[in-house]
């Protein structure tokens, strides 16, 4: 498969995670690149074994109110519809991509 480097689209840092009750998985962040929205398809990882996990978002927060929109530039927090506890470390990083090789390639070009 030959894969063509496209720049990701949306980028979030995570520098924490906690875990609200009734919220689910929270993550919190700089952006470095592109902006979301409640309910976009997102992609976090890499996991352990390099690969990248499709969640969705829930909610999103910029100096803990609740925003519509989030963007490059700013720090956040990005609630996601599931909790997602068990696979979170503080190396993963949130993206928007097409599909999982674009993650995983991307990933490679940033390092």
């Amino acid at each position: 498969m030959k894969l063509t480097h496209t720049i990701l689209k949306f980028e979030l840092q995570i520098d924490t995670q906690f875990t609200v009750p009734g919220i689910d998985s929270v993550l919190g962040g700089h952006i470095s690149r592109g902006s979301i929205k409640e309910g976009d398809k997102l992609h976090l990882g890499p996991m352990e074994n390099g690969l990248f996990r499709e969640v969705t978002v829930k909610t999103v927060h910029r100096n803990r109110v609740p925003c519509r929109l989030i963007q490059a530039g700013q720090a956040a927090t990005v609630a996601l519809t599931e909790n997602h506890r068990d696979i979170l470390r503080r190396v993963c990083t949130l993206c928007l991509c097409l599909d999982q090789h674009e993650c995983v390639f991307n990933q490679l070009q940033l390092k």
